[in-house]
């Protein structure tokens, strides 16, 4: 969820560079054609349509671009060295599994008793 939020904001950052970088060229053309002023309106409002349908296009390709090379990387090199990394952890962490098992079994049968001798003294 978190990475979804961070994905969206670089996506309205690419835009804004797009608009920036690009949109100055294009909405500067569209104001130089001859047209009178009630028809230029309809002209530039068009142009900037199509300069930002053209440029969410091209940030969504890159974006899916970015996206299939680092989940390449992610399952070709990074997956299988947390995996190498857990199976050699693992031993370890079952040990200490059963160590916690044991001592919160430990616990439970110590409050248990605990408690039933209070409810033994509360009944006498």
């Amino acid at each position: 969820m978190k990475n979804r939020g961070y994905s969206k904001l670089l996506l309205i950052i690419l835009l804004i560079i797009f608009l920036i970088n690009f949109g100055y060229f294009n909405f500067t053309s569209a104001e130089t054609q001859t047209l009178p002023n009630s028809e230029k309106e309809p002209v530039m409002i068009k142009t900037i349509f199509n300069f930002l349908k053209k440029a969410l296009k091209e940030a969504l390709s890159c974006w899916k671009e970015a996206h299939q090379t680092i989940a390449s990387i992610w399952k070709e090199k990074i997956l299988p060295k947390i995996q190498k990394w857990f199976e050699k952890k693992k031993p370890i962490i079952k040990r200490e599994f059963e160590k916690e098992k044991k001592e919160l079994k430990k616990e439970i049968k110590e409050n248990f008793s605990q408690l039933w001798q209070w409810i033994k003294e509360l009944v006498r």
